[in-house]
């Protein structure tokens, strides 16, 4: 594969001449045009074929540019066939690209490995603009020796391009051809974790092409079960577990009784071998790695593509995820709702939000901003974006505040902090907030308003003039400001806020310790810990009859070890859920205080907000569980927590999917995803910038 990953930086150059070319192939291209229809056919010699024959190294076969002028977005379909000594395990890769000028466009590619039942390889490359040539190459890896009997290309533009359109449509709205896709999506995934020794994926493209060639229809359901089938080699030998019922349930979804049987046979048993598609858990690493393809890293992947992302992402979920049964209910329901939505995400920005709200769907936290601010602009408003430079809170009657500013953009523009931001550029920011929200995936508004503060979205927004108009209200009087705009200051204004982020991280690492002796009151912040500062606090427990520990701040995991030991002895504290090596099942370990520590039998304040998220929620139930005298205060948490793991992505949008791998409990096993860690005294939440959370400990103990 190494020669492959060569020849294609090679093509996408433009400087792989040099391979060698058969006299047949390198004959003239035929270009005809018909409504919108532009038809690419290779000369062929009185209907002879092309003798394609290798021994084991991958080589360029073909390389063939096509000049024409295509004015507008169309969508490029291509197909290669071959013919005679096929044989199973033949691979080649067929690759397509579009230029303008010496610009690429757009490119893909598909690779195949040949069968009995595959011998032409094909795929659909959309380009959002006009092009004036074309690229399309053949490359072999391993043994190759096949005859080409067919190399086309049709592109569609214009009153065709919209036939291709209404038709895709039509077909991603039937109810009948979602289901049968949604139900391969699902066997598939069985398939792929029982039987890693086959590529899965390509198989799946495969069985999909059929239906989303130039011309869309409704998938073939009982040929594509089929064709997956007779991927599966019955002879090798695994190790073998007895499944769940759930798992016997898929044989359900087919409808012919040979698909039924056979499909029963293939799952009756559970391999357990190693897989090649995810690493199990270790005791060092408690989370799942995926070894995932990005077989096309287009910003707008083929379909099949799309689709391939999508019955990936619901797979690993439906398999990895440990609050899976308990808070998706509806998972089933929601790919089959997902599946139209990617076949018709046909343009970058529509991949990118299908993506987004794909990512949403599972309610996590830790997922809860997949894209970085820079990114969002570039994907969501097409590269037409501007930046303004204040730092927003959201009130709880939805007001955008400003809580900093830039001082340069305020002596211009004449706003101050704790103005309302009311509309930027005639786009009212209460409404982006409302519509940005559905990005953001977690069932309360509270924490969706922290993670979109915390995200910087609301700062982007969608720009192509040279001017931009700012209504805010400054102590109840609305005002107006335009202001001269360039890409210069969109820099300038940029850089703003990634150094507010920064000073916002600074300012979080002081005062990690604190004592207050009229009260004797010790505040302890574990975000920065260190044995030095735990020998501190240690000392100072003598003089200390309230204890007050901010999980509003990510904790230092060696402040969660100083905590194990001032907790009752054997006590415990947490519950920890981690996937296995077979796909669908977990298991359980118990996490207990110290037996030799030192347990501070005082009273402790432990302060919590929407601001407290995975491993400050961590913190925050092992007080709770192990704490004699432990009282939370402040406001619900997160509901994000759990180490972290990563799913691959298919395209090249930037986003980062994630997921709570590891399943946090406390011990009796309540949990707390989503629904986060009540206080047990609530402190309403305000658009003040004091500490009422911390105000409040100092009001009860005073």
């Amino acid at each position: 594969m190494k020669y492959i990953a060569f020849i294609w930086v090679l093509i996408t150059a433009g400087i792989a001449h040099g391979y060698a070319q058969t006299n047949e192939l390198a004959q003239r291209w035929h270009l005809s045009r018909k409504s919108g229809v532009a038809k690419v056919t290779f000369d062929k010699y009185k209907g002879t074929v092309s003798q394609i024959k290798t021994a084991g190294k991958s080589k360029l076969l073909l390389r063939k540019s096509l000049k024409f002028d295509q004015k507008a977005e169309g969508l490029l379909h291509s197909k290669v066939t071959f013919q005679g000594n096929i044989k199973t395990g033949d691979t080649c890769i067929y690759m397509a690209q579009v230029f303008k000028g010496s610009k690429p466009v757009a490119a893909t590619s598909w690779p195949v490995q040949f069968s009995q039942d595959k011998s032409a390889v094909s795929g659909n490359l959309y380009f959002p603009e006009r092009v004036d040539s074309i690229v399309l190459s053949i490359v072999t890896a391993g043994k190759v020796d096949a005859r080409l009997s067919d190399f086309s290309a049709v592109i569609l533009q214009g009153p065709a391009l919209k036939d291709y359109s209404t038709k895709l449509n039509e077909l991603a709205r039937n109810a009948s051809n979602t289901t049968k896709l949604r139900n391969l999506g699902m066997i598939w995934g069985e398939l792929k974790y029982r039987y890693p020794a086959q590529d899965w994926d390509r198989i799946l493209l495969d069985a999909l092409e059929p239906a989303f060639n130039q011309n869309p229809s409704e998938l073939a359901f009982e040929k594509s079960i089929s064709f997956l089938l007779k991927q599966i080699d019955f002879k090798q030998r695994h190790k073998w577990e007895k499944p769940d019922s759930g798992l016997m349930a898929l044989s359900g979804l087919l409808e012919g009784k040979n698909e039924r049987a056979r499909i029963q046979q293939a799952l009756s048993h559970v391999s357990v071998d190693s897989s090649t598609y995810f690493i199990p858990p270790t005791d060092e690493r408690p989370v799942p790695i995926f070894q995932e393809k990005n077989p096309d890293r287009n910003p707008v992947p083929e379909i099949r593509s799309r689709l391939l992302f999508l019955f990936r992402y619901w797979n690993i979920i439906d398999k990895f995820y440990p609050y899976k049964k308990s808070l998706l209910p509806n998972w089933t329901q929601r790919l089959q709702e997902f599946i139209p939505k990617m076949i018709l995400a046909t343009s970058e920005r529509l991949y990118a939000g299908c993506l987004m709200e794909l990512n949403a769907s599972i309610g996590d936290g830790h997922a809860a901003i997949p894209i970085s601010f820079i990114n969002f602009g570039e994907t969501m408003y097409d590269r037409k974006y501007t930046v303004v430079p204040a730092k927003y809170s959201i009130a709880p009657d939805s007001k955008i505040i400003v809580s900093e500013i830039d001082p340069a953009f305020a002596k211009l523009s004449g706003i101050q902090t704790n103005d309302v931001i009311v509309r930027v550029n005639g786009i009212r920011l209460d409404s982006l907030a409302r519509a940005l929200k559905k990005y953001i995936g977690h069932p309360h508004e509270a924490v969706k308003n922290v993670y979109l503060q915390q995200s910087r979205w609301l700062n982007v927004i969608p720009f192509s003039g040279k001017s931009l108009e700012i209504v805010y209200r400054h102590e109840g009087e609305e005002r107006t400001k335009v202001l001269d705009w360039s890409a210069a200051t969109f820099q300038t204004y940029g850089e703003f806020i990634f150094s507010s982020l920064m000073r916002q991280k600074q300012a979080a690492a002081n005062k990690t310790l604190t004592y207050f002796p009229k009260q004797r009151l010790l505040l302890l912040k574990p975000d920065q810990w260190n044995e030095a500062l735990a020998d501190s606090a240690a000392r100072a427990f003598a003089e200390t009859d309230h204890l007050v520990i901010d999980c509003r701040v990510y904790p230092d995991w060696q402040f969660l070890k100083f905590v194990e030991k001032i907790l009752a002895d054997n006590r415990p504290l947490v519950r920890y859920r981690y996937c296995s090596k077979v796909p669908g099942r977990f298991e359980t370990q118990i996490q207990y205080a110290a037996a030799d520590g030192q347990s501070f039998e005082k009273e402790i304040y432990v302060l919590i907000s929407e601001e407290s998220e995975s491993r400050s929620e961590l913190l925050a139930m092992m007080l709770k569980s192990g704490a004699s005298r432990c009282k939370l205060i402040g406001r619900r948490t997160a509901g994000a927590d759990g180490d972290v793991a990563s799913i691959p992505p298919i395209g090249n949008q930037k986003i980062l999917f994630r997921f709570s791998a590891v399943g946090v409990e406390f011990p009796d096993g309540k949990q707390t995803q989503q629904t986060g860690i009540n206080p047990d005294i609530h402190v309403a939440d305000s658009a003040s910038n004091t500490d009422e959370i911390f105000n409040e400990v100092f009001k009860r103990v005073n």
